[in-house]
C-alpha cells in the first residue's frame, strides 16, 4: 500500500469471537457516520472455485469489496483496471479482478485476459483487471487473496441461492 500507516481497520467486538465479523447495514451506518476517516471499504474474505478453459478446477482464496476498497487503498492495476464504486450495485456485472500471482501461475501471464471470462463457483466472472506485483490483502482472516469481486454483486447472488433453497 503506498501510505500503510494512514489505514486502520475497524470491525464488531463479540465475546465470543474476538474479532467478529460485522453485518453490511451496520458497515454502512459506520460509513455514513464516520468523522474521522477519509473513506471506508468493507472485505469479505472467502474461496471460490476458479474454473478456466483447458485447466482443472482449483480452490482460490478471494475477496469481495465494497467499491471503495481499491480507491482507498491507493493502487493502480497492473493490466486493464481495478474495481470501482460503480461496480458495487445489487444486480451489477460479475467482474473480477486476479492477482499478479494468479494471472502469471494460472493463465501463463495471457496479456489479453483482460476482457475474457472465467469461472468462479459456476458463475461466469469477466475479468477488468490485473492486481499489481506483490500486492497482498490483509484482514484479520486472511493474508491474501488471488480474486477480487463486488461485495454487492456476491450478495445479491447469495440472497437468490437463499430464496432458492440451495443456500
Amino acid at each position: 500500500y503506498p501510505h500503510p500507516e494512514q489505514l486502520t481497520m475497524v470491525w464488531r467486538e463479540d465475546p465470543r469471537v474476538h474479532h467478529g465479523p460485522t453485518s453490511i447495514p451496520n458497515f454502512l451506518d459506520w460509513k455514513d457516520r464516520a468523522t474521522t476517516f477519509e473513506s471506508m471499504a468493507a472485505i469479505e474474505t472467502t474461496s471460490l472455485s476458479l474454473s478456466s478453459e483447458g485447466a482443472r478446477p482449483e480452490s482460490v482464496p478471494a475477496a469481495h469489496v465494497s467499491g471503495d476498497f481499491f480507491p482507498m487503498v491507493g493502487i493502480q492495476a497492473q493490466r486493464g483496471r481495478l474495481l470501482q464504486p460503480e461496480d458495487d450495485r445489487v444486480g451489477g456485472a460479475r467482474i473480477a479482478v486476479l492477482s499478479a500471482s494468479l494471472w502469471h501461475r494460472r493463465f501463463g501471464s495471457d496479456p489479453d485476459l483482460v476482457g475474457k471470462s472465467v469461472v468462479l463457483s459456476g458463475e461466469p466472472y469477466t475479468v477488468v483487471g490485473i492486481a499489481p506485483e506483490g500486492f497482498r490483502l490483509s484482514s484479520p482472516h486472511s493474508d491474501r487473496a488471488d480474486v477480487w469481486t463486488p461485495l454487492a454483486v456476491s450478495r445479491s447472488d447469495y440472497a437468490k441461492l437463499k430464496q432458492s433453497g440451495r443456500g
